[in-house]
């Protein structure tokens, strides 16, 4: 009987149980490396969210400045508010007076502007 070559391990029960062992300690090896590994992402995780939720905000909201083009070319701008009514647009043109409502099926555009033309 031909005798083939096994590597570093013989071709009895030795070289099995030697093959085990090593691969044993290579398993525990990354074992521990994989608690470690866990571990910190953990740490990671928990800073990364605690950054997130103690970071500084700003407390100054300010509404942002649109301008709705109607169809017929007009348009208004100013700060988006609620209408109340379905299918309107509501925008406050200027502070103390009511809001303009547009319908929606009249306007061709939104969008936002830095000021009002």
């Amino acid at each position: 009987m031909e005798q083939r070559w096994a590597g570093p391990y013989g071709t009895d029960w030795r070289g099995l149980q030697a093959f085990n062992q090593v691969e044993a300690r290579i398993a525990r090896t990354q074992l521990r490396w994989l608690r470690i590994t866990a571990v910190l992402a953990g740490l990671l995780l928990i800073f990364a969210v605690a950054a997130t939720w103690l970071a500084p905000t700003t407390t100054k909201t300010v509404p942002a400045t649109i301008l709705v083009v109607r169809q017929d070319g007009s348009f208004a701008c100013g700060d988006l508010a609620k209408s109340g009514e379905p299918g309107k647009v509501a925008v406050v043109e200027a502070k103390g007076k009511p809001a303009t409502k547009i319908e929606a099926s009249k306007v061709l555009s939104i969008t936002t502007a830095a000021h009002c033309p």
